[in-house]
């Protein structure tokens, strides 16, 4: 679009302020009325609004908010879920928790019902443009029941904000006639249709984010008119020939479906995937639908392998298969509780093997001790073990262990990004399933067999060959998504691909259609990370396969990045790791950002820290009580109270402390949750609270004589033990933090920050401790090549970098989870 200019704004280089700078220049040209501002969360939009812009407080808001204001005020249905439930059958009831908040409209990945399941899976269906008719059945079926639930009751669900405005508004809400909009790698296909829709009445827009799998040209696809060139296929007039693996057949001949179609520059390694005359190249990532020949049961070969268990590493080698017909690498693996483990090589004899194993240890010097003492040995003991590995961490020379694993599995062509074993891998293979998905990398010649197809519907499984091309690629490579089987016929193979995410949000819709350079501007000076923090983000963000290159400067300090032992579901593990992180952090007068992927995993967190008497805040996210117990409810705080009747203490007030005890001000906010019976004389509490603000009190007026004593000591134990019993709960954190920490702190702002990792953006932190686990859902995507895996990379790539001076990342809890090695 010619009206379109990009702004890309890297971690802490200030993109916030640069698009306020730009508001603000808009705004000598053009009326308050005329400039829309629409953000991706409330957190951006209150970031924004921060910057004091010079234009009316109501043209700013999210794309939701904007929308539900203009639909006036419609009531949603996901404020109404009781009402689904009473009405639904059993099997998809929905979770009646669902985060119905307009300037958030992310919730956590973590679906607990079938009905929850199919509700997201619908949604994102819509979010990505999908036909309806292309849809699974069981989704139709839901939507079918949701729009009636809806129709009947006049509500309006997330998604029917979007596309009623896209449907029914020519120009945004008050035909703005300039456009900003934030965050916006974070949009849905939907999202950024609505927003390009709206531009094309506008003099300009500016787009600001951070938008930190496939074949080469001339892969031939299988169309309903025949096979084409992927370069040259046409989303719109052509339409692709798919394959159902639950019944075990092609489909499409008829009518076709619909796809998907991105392409990218890509430099690396290309793997070609043969079966007898059938050829394809794919990159390393790119996934495979496969089966194990049948005959390993009998003729199993060995396979050597690198396991990996946490920052430890070693060479070993096994069976492939046991005599039972399970995987032995996977047993392995499971007994020495590793984290992932690659095959390098595959030997048709123990000998082989086993000189292959003493050449691979002895070259990049990994050694081969397990993991974990075998049983009845007598020498391996943890302790040995743990010699061992401290021994081998680090070379002379200064070369790591990780950094020669990684450049062992550079060698054997196999990607440190995608193991063929890791547990969650495993999980998803539970139940018995013959087939599997496997990356380019990771097959294995001879030893697995790959879908064919003969005729019309018709599919045969056939040994497969495979290798790398003898030269890197450095060209376009080509990305197909077909839903809902996410598979296509390339060169008569059948293979999968995925271009998925959560929500249906992919950068990829902001960063296409392409624009000149000149419409694009690339801030160049984070002054928020780090050179340390920044190393690490790079390294761990350039894994992604599609993204706008973003060269910028770091701070001028070193930083730091190290792991911690803490784990989110068991604070008190490993001595307190997580409680002694926030210790250190407080006592080096520096603010500490907690952050995990889901909500649900901060609960025994948040519980620890109200245990020990640490305050915690999330400031994105005011209206989240969980996340701010010490927030005000109604302008009052019972944090307030409490501090009202510390009033006179000097430790606490300094020179702010009353002199002759409470004025009424004081009197009147403390003892508001004070018990009536056995503290006032009778009628009095209600008599004080009419007292205005300059009258004189004489405490015997009000009080019995006894309370009276006991409230002037200014104990705790006496403000606690004549609270209702209605308000304790609210006032057990306040008083936890005066008793363990002193009451002086509840004056502060809290330095510890708690959230998810969403609602957070735009935030900042001396340090973040950062969990690595993932939902379920998470963990398929991560599971998943392209985009899918892509996505997750990015969430926690906005996690490293909220980090001004140290990145801590904590230990998985789990199987599901990131791996931070790479």
């Amino acid at each position: 679009m010619s009206n379109e200019f990009r702004i890309f704004g890297p971690p802490g280089t200030g993109k916030t302020t640069y698009l306020a700078d730009q508001i603000e220049q808009a705004s000598k040209k053009y009326e308050s009325s005329d400039i829309f501002v629409a953000s991706f969360t409330r957190a951006a939009a209150t970031e924004l609004v921060r910057h004091h812009l010079p234009i009316d407080r109501r043209q700013v808001g999210t794309l939701h908010a904007h929308c539900y204001r203009a639909l006036g005020q419609p009531t949603l249905a996901e404020t109404e879920l009781k009402s689904w439930n009473a009405e639904a059958p059993v099997s998809l009831r929905l979770t009646d928790d669902y985060a119905s908040d307009l300037d958030d409209p992310l919730r956590d990945p973590f679906s607990k019902t079938e009905g929850d399941l199919r509700l997201a899976e619908m949604e994102q269906l819509r979010a990505k443009l999908i036909d309806p008719q292309f849809w699974p059945s069981r989704i139709k079926e839901f939507a079918r029941r949701w729009s009636d639930w809806k129709q009947a009751h006049q509500l309006f669900d997330f998604t029917d904000l979007i596309e009623t405005a896209y449907r029914d508004f020519a120009t945004a809400p008050g035909s703005p006639r300039v456009g900003f909009y934030d965050e916006v790698q974070d949009s849905t296909a939907l999202e950024l249709a609505l927003y390009r829709k709206w531009a094309e009445d506008m003099d300009f827009v500016i787009m600001a984010g951070d938008d930190d799998q496939c074949h080469p040209a001339g892969t031939r696809i299988l169309t309903t008119r025949g096979y084409v060139p992927i370069e040259k296929l046409d989303p719109s007039s052509h339409q692709l020939i798919t394959y159902d693996k639950h019944d075990a057949e092609v489909r499409g001949f008829r009518k076709g479906y619909p796809f998907q179609w991105a392409c990218r520059s890509y430099t690396g390694d290309l793997f070609e995937v043969s079966s007898g005359e059938r050829k394809v190249q794919a990159t390393a990532d790119h996934l495979w639908l496969v089966k194990w020949q049948p005959r390993l049961r009998q003729h199993s070969p060995c396979v050597v392998y690198l396991m990996r268990q946490g920052e430890r590493w070693r060479v070993g080698w096994c069976q492939l298969m046991r005599t039972d017909g399970s995987f032995h690498l996977g047993q392995r693996a499971r007994q020495e509780k590793a984290d992932a483990a690659w095959i390098l090589k595959v030997a048709w004899d123990r000998t082989e093997a086993s000189v292959l194993e003493s050449i691979i240890a002895a070259e990049y010097g990994i050694p081969t001790i397990t993991f974990e003492p075998v049983q009845n040995a007598i020498h391996y003991t943890k302790k040995s073990i743990e010699t061992v590995f401290s021994a081998l961490a680090l070379l002379p020379e200064g070369d790591q262990l990780n950094d020669r694993a990684v450049r062992c599995l550079q060698n054997f062509w196999k990607s440190p990004v995608h193991p063929f074993y890791t547990p969650a891998r495993a999980w998803q293979r539970r139940g018995g399933t013959t087939i599997f998905e496997i990356e380019s990398c990771n097959l294995l010649s001879e030893l697995m067999l790959v879908p064919i197809h003969e005729k019309g519907k018709r599919v045969s499984w056939q040994s497969l060959h495979t290798g790398r091309m003898a030269k890197s690629y450095r060209e376009e490579v080509y990305s197909l998504n077909i839903e809902p089987y996410h598979t296509y016929i390339a060169n008569g193979l059948i293979t999968h691909n995925c271009l998925y995410r959560f929500r249906g949000a992919t950068p990829d819709a902001f960063l296409t259609p392409a624009v000149d350079d000149i419409h694009k501007r690339i801030l160049k000076q984070s002054y928020r990370l780090p050179r340390a923090v920044k190393a690490h983000a790079d390294s761990w963000i350039a894994h992604v396969t599609m993204r706008e290159p973003k060269p910028y400067l770091s701070r001028d300090i070193e930083g730091a990045v190290r792991h911690s032992h803490a784990v989110w579901n068991r604070p008190a593990a490993y001595q307190g790791a997580m409680l002694r992180e926030v210790e250190d952090a407080l006592k080096h007068d520096q603010t500490m950002m907690i952050l995990t992927s889901c909500s649900y995993m901060l609960a025994p967190i948040l519980t620890s820290l109200r245990q020990e008497g640490l305050p915690f805040q999330n400031p994105y996210r005011k209206r989240h009580g969980g996340w701010n117990p010490l927030g005000k409810r109604h302008g009052i705080s019972s944090a307030d109270r409490l501090l009202a009747y510390l009033k006179p203490d000097p430790a606490i007030w300094a020179d702010d402390a009353s002199l002759f005890f409470w004025d009424a001000p004081d009197l009147k906010l403390w003892t508001h949750d004070i018990e009536a019976k056995g503290t006032f004389l009778t009628n009095q509490k209600h008599n004080l609270s009419h007292l205005s603000d300059q009258d004189a009190v004489d405490y015997l007026d009000f009080f019995e004589p006894d309370a009276l004593d006991g409230a002037m000591t200014l104990s705790l134990d006496w403000f606690g033990g004549h609270l209702l019993k209605s308000v304790k709960p609210r006032y057990a954190f306040p008083l936890a933090i005066a008793r363990k920490r002193g009451a002086k702190l509840l004056r502060e702002t809290p330095k510890i920050f708690v959230g998810t990792i969403h609602s957070i953006k735009g935030g900042e932190a001396d340090r973040v401790l950062l969990y690595p686990d993932l939902s379920m859902p998470g963990m398929q995507e991560w599971l998943r090549p392209g985009e899918a895996h892509d996505s997750v990379r990015r969430v926690f790539y906005v996690a490293m970098t909220r980090a001004k001076e140290v990145l801590i990342l904590a230990e998985a809890s789990g199987p599901l989870a990131v791996p931070w090695s790479f």
